[in-house]
C-alpha cells in the first residue's frame, strides 16, 4: 500500500501550514512566506487559512467540551439534592433554582426581552437632553 508515504506527506504539509501560522503571526506578509517555503503566494494563504481553521475547530470543540461538563456537573448537582427536593425543603429548592439559573445562563436561555419605547400617543419618543450649560 502507500500509506507510509501519504503519512509522511500529510505529516511534512501540517508542519509547513503551522510553519506558514507562526511565519503570519510574527508579522510576515505572505509573499515572505511563500518565498521562505518555496511555495506559491496561494499556497502560502491556503496553508495559514488551514491552520487557523484547525485552530478555530479545536477551539470550538474544547468549548464544547467544557460546557457539556459543565451541564454534567449542574445536572450531578441537581439530582444530588432530589430527595431533599421532594420532601419540600426550602434551602434547597432555593439551590436547585440557583442550579436551573446557572444551566439557563450556559444555554443562553434568558435572553432580554426586546423592548421598544413610544411616546404617548405611540409615537416616536423623542428625547432631549439638556446640559447643565444650557
Amino acid at each position: 500500500m502507500g500509506g507510509k508515504r501519504s503519512d509522511a506527506a500529510l505529516i511534512q504539509r501540517l508542519e509547513r501550514q503551522r510553519l506558514a501560522l507562526t511565519l503570519r503571526a510574527s508579522g510576515a506578509t505572505y509573499r515572505e512566506i511563500a518565498r521562505q517555503l518555496d511555495i506559491s503566494i496561494s499556497t502560502a494563504n491556503k496553508y495559514v487559512q488551514s491552520a487557523l481553521a484547525e485552530a478555530r475547530a479545536g477551539v470550538v470543540e474544547t468549548a464544547e467540551d467544557a460546557l457539556a461538563i459543565e451541564l454534567e456537573r449542574l445536572d450531578n448537582m441537581l439530582l444530588s439534592i432530589a430527595p431533599l427536593l421532594r420532601r419540600g425543603n426550602l434551602n434547597a429548592i432555593d439551590r436547585a433554582l440557583k442550579i436551573m439559573e446557572r444551566r439557563a445562563k450556559l444555554l443562553g436561555l434568558d435572553k432580554p426581552a426586546k423592548q421598544e419605547i413610544t411616546g404617548a400617543d405611540g409615537g416616536a419618543l423623542e428625547i432631549v437632553v439638556r446640559h447643565a450649560s444650557d
